[in-house]
């Protein structure tokens, strides 16, 4: 996977991946897990994309997302992975209440926003979301969490300032 950091390499990179999808229906999703020796039991691991299939008509396409680094953007099409894993890892695509309710909407726009709090003092914004919007208005955010990539969902969701990047402009 190849990571972004420029706010237009991200808009481009989110127009490469998702204008295609527009009108297209959320089928699943994959999340990666890791083993945890410790605590002996599997735990998120978000190092690795989260994987979104589309589809319509028995046709499903992949995309991997990702961020790192607090402010680095990679989507690829397909299941890819940023690196080789050198434990034990699986990938679980039900039972996570957050995707779960993505699965089943119909994708309508893709942008690239910032956090819901705007910067303080002389701190440049960080554009460290991409948030797919639904049809029926609800919203996949995809950001960067705590040091990894995370999600939420929300009905409505309210930024600080966003790009709209899917659909094109006409």
């Amino acid at each position: 996977m190849k990571y972004v950091s420029a706010a237009d390499d991200k808009v481009s990179l989110i127009q490469r991946h998702f204008v295609g999808l527009i009108g297209k229906r959320v089928v699943g999703y994959e999340i990666p897990q890791h083993w945890n020796d410790d605590k002996n039991q599997w735990e998120d691991f978000m190092d690795y994309p989260l994987i979104l299939n589309f589809g319509e008509n028995s046709i499903e396409t992949s995309v991997s997302v990702s961020w790192q680094l607090a402010e680095d953007l990679a989507i690829e099409s397909d299941r890819v992975l940023p690196f080789n894993s050198f434990f034990a890892l699986r990938w679980i695509c039900e039972k996570n209440d957050v995707l779960d309710e993505a699965v089943g909407r119909v994708l309508k726009n893709a942008y690239l926003a910032s956090d819901s709090y705007p910067p303080l003092g002389n701190k440049k914004e960080s554009l460290t979301h991409l948030l797919l919007k639904f049809e029926d208005d609800s919203v996949l955010d995809i950001g960067f969490f705590k040091f990894e990539t995370g999600f939420s969902f929300e009905l409505k969701k309210a930024f600080c300032s966003s790009i709209q990047c899917a659909p094109l402009a006409h």
